[in-house]
């Protein structure tokens, strides 16, 4: 019995304990916060130092270069100068030549004709002695018989003078000469929004390249021309779109001969369209001009070649 006893005695008394420890812990749960303040951000401050090495601009200046140079200094070259647009002569390539320019028309020459001589009459018989008499008559037909020679001789060489048009024709040498020194000398500028067939712009190679495929798949040398040996060049104005279609095609200097004249800008319309712009170009538009050449020494078929300037 009192084994029984002291152990109820024992369980309420820790009974008694735990629930003095809960209200303890009820009591002080209400004191401490159940979740942690926040903090407030410590402000950062950032101090410049000042650099260990002043720099040129900031070093002060000394008084020797403050007082006025008495001599000058010595220049090694004469200016700086910077170049705007760098340029260089074209290339010899056949995609990069332009072909042979015109020849300068030159003034037209008459043709030069003998001047008619005049005709010499009988000397008069005079009274001469017997033995010198037939030395003259001989001497009269000497020179009647030299006169139809001599008439004869102007009119061969009338007959043998050349032609204005073989005059005004250039020798190859000279041609190619001629156009060479024209190509250095012409400047890769554009007019507005002009640019010429140029496979150096990088910013429009490829559509360059595109437009070039187009074109040869559908150009065609006119047969009838080959036969009659049509040749010559013509220049083309196109204005093509922002997706690549053709808009406007404009002859700007024919050729000559009507039939390739319609042939080339035929074939513009053919090849289209072409793919859109690149999108680094910013306009909305792109006008290219481009020689046609049509050489029978190259093909009978097919054009000969686009050109750019």
């Amino acid at each position: 019995m009192n084994r029984n006893r002291t152990q109820q005695n024992l369980l309420l008394l820790f009974l008694l304990l735990s629930l003095l420890i809960h209200l303890l812990l009820v009591l002080l749960s209400k004191q401490l916060p159940l979740f942690p303040k926040p903090q407030k951000p410590e402000r950062v401050y950032v101090q410049m130092r000042e650099p260990e090495q002043f720099r040129d601009l900031d070093m002060p200046v000394h008084k020797e270069l403050e007082k006025p140079r008495k001599k000058p200094a010595k220049r090694l070259g004469p200016a700086d100068q910077v170049v705007e647009k760098e340029q260089a002569p074209k290339g010899e390539s056949l995609e990069d030549m332009r072909p042979d320019a015109a020849a300068p028309p030159a003034p037209a020459m008459k043709p030069r004709v003998a001047a008619p001589q005049p005709k010499k009459g009988k000397p008069k018989a005079e009274s001469l002695p017997e033995g010198k008499q037939p030395t003259v008559q001989k001497q009269v037909k000497t020179t009647e018989e030299n006169q139809p020679r001599e008439e004869t001789q102007a009119s061969e060489q009338t007959e043998t003078l050349p032609d204005t048009r073989s005059l005004l024709q250039l020798p190859s040498d000279t041609t190619a000469r001629i156009d060479k020194e024209w190509r250095q000398k012409q400047r890769d500028v554009a007019v507005g929004d002009e640019v010429w067939l140029d496979s150096q712009q990088d910013l429009l190679f490829s559509f360059f390249q595109r437009l070039r495929n187009g074109i040869y798949n559908v150009w065609n040398y006119p047969a009838s021309a080959a036969r009659q040996g049509r040749q010559g060049r013509c220049l083309v104005r196109m204005t093509f779109l922002r997706d690549g279609s053709v808009k406007k095609v404009e002859l700007l200097r024919s050729s000559g001969t009507r039939i390739l004249d319609r042939e080339a800008l035929a074939a513009v319309r053919k090849g289209g369209p072409y793919g859109p712009l690149p999108r680094a170009y910013p306009k909305d538009k792109l006008v290219i001009k481009a020689w046609f050449t049509y050489d029978l020494r190259r093909s009978r078929t097919k054009g000969a070649g686009i050109y750019g300037q």
